[in-house]
């Protein structure tokens, strides 16, 4: 899982999570969003519970999402 720091704003499995649970109301459920977004259901599922973290470009595409890195200085 990720880890996300108070700074850092809504962290990556949040993210997907919201994203996911959006799409299952949109679709009536998890079994039809992963029907018509042409996904596993299980791994959305283990997406949306934090248990998986790094979807591939064509998933995210897939939930509407783009990958974006920020580098943050630490010191």
């Amino acid at each position: 899982m990720t880890e996300k720091r108070s700074d850092e704003g809504i962290g990556l499995t949040d993210l997907l999570g919201a994203r996911i649970r959006e799409l299952e109301t949109q679709y009536g459920g998890l079994r039809a969003a992963a029907r018509v977004l042409d996904c596993d259901a299980a791994y959305l599922l283990r997406l949306r519970d934090g248990e998986k973290c790094n979807p591939s470009a064509a998933i995210l595409r897939k939930l509407g999402l783009k990958k974006v890195v920020t580098y943050v200085r630490t010191k």
